[in-house]
């Protein structure tokens, strides 16, 4: 549609948004990789946990699960909180693109490149991360039998 005066139509991400994405992405991959050395001494033990120090995975797990966690759970609350804050104030929703990808924005805006073969990349990025997830899941059972 056409802007209100004084509208600005961003495509994509605000830098604000930009870096709440990165910080987010940063976030869980750190997550990830700390879930990767932990070891609760009890029960749970990461695939990866035997290859490092007892010191080592103790700070990764202190990491994992007292500062990692709730840092998750704050980017979501603040992702979760902008989109309703765009629902209601400024009565934009942010679902329909982030599921689509897709946006409506003024006229001239150049078109994002969305074609199959990029789609097909994306399929085999994700396989990829799929198989390497599982063979390091395997690394921690080596010997445990």
């Amino acid at each position: 549609g056409e802007p209100r005066p004084g509208e600005h139509l961003d495509v994509g991400h605000n830098p604000l948004g930009s870096l709440s994405v990165f910080a987010l992405l940063a976030i869980v991959s750190l997550q990830v990789i700390s879930g990767l050395f932990s070891n609760d001494e009890i029960f749970n033990e990461g695939p990866l946990a035997s290859y490092v120090s007892g010191r080592t995975s103790a700070v990764l797990t202190f990491y994992h699960t007292t500062i990692g966690q709730p840092l998750i759970y704050i980017l979501v609350g603040m992702h979760l909180a902008a989109i309703l804050y765009y629902a209601v104030f400024k009565h934009k929703s942010l679902v329909r693109p982030m599921i689509t990808g897709d946006i409506d924005t003024v006229a001239g805006a150049p078109a994002t490149r969305d074609t199959w073969a990029l789609r097909f990349l994306a399929l085999l990025i994700v396989c990829a991360g799929g198989v390497l997830a599982w063979w390091i899941s395997t690394l921690g059972s080596v010997g445990a039998y």
